[in-house]
């Protein structure tokens, strides 16, 4: 083989490799947020957040442990719609456990690659999960467009 045939199969690796380092996941779950003083190996973007997060490798809990997402609900005195996720009894037990033996533990939810919020306080979260934004704001629409493939839940 030439070198220009070398040089474009050298160039074409590193190009694929340089786009999955500074690709953002496609991952949706719960991750905990690590200290951001290390060397941050998995970072995400966030809808209000300019400067990307540092997450672990990994979800604790997974799109799989996901049950139901309600539809979108109003709350005209507050201002705000929400929409409740509410995980497997497997998963709210992590996380349980994580607020015995880390409390000061924050985990992040991730949809589709994007982090929607921060549970700072995991000893007051409770099942289903509430995931808040402005009355007239469209990020609870756009979760609950990428979260209604999980069986949709009326009664939550």
């Amino acid at each position: 083989m030439s070198k220009q045939v070398y040089s474009f199969f050298f160039l074409t690796l590193l190009v694929v490799v340089a786009c999955e380092a500074y690709a953002q996941p496609d991952a949706t779950g719960f991750y905990v947020l690590l200290d951001r003083k290390k060397e941050c190996t998995n970072p995400f973007k966030s809808l209000s957040i300019s400067t990307p997060m540092c997450l672990s490798k990994n979800p604790i809990i997974t799109e799989v442990d996901f049950e139901s997402v309600s539809t979108i609900h109003t709350d005209s005195l507050r201002a705000t719609k929400y929409i409740s996720l509410k995980i497997s009894k497997e998963a709210y037990g992590k996380v349980r456990l994580m607020a015995k033996k880390l409390p000061r533990t924050n985990l992040v939810l991730v949809v589709d690659g994007t982090i929607i919020g921060i549970i700072s306080n995991l000893d007051t979260m409770g099942n289903p999960i509430p995931i808040y934004s402005d009355l007239y704001s469209s990020e609870v629409d756009w979760v609950f467009q990428k979260l209604k493939k999980v069986r949709p839940g009326e009664k939550l």
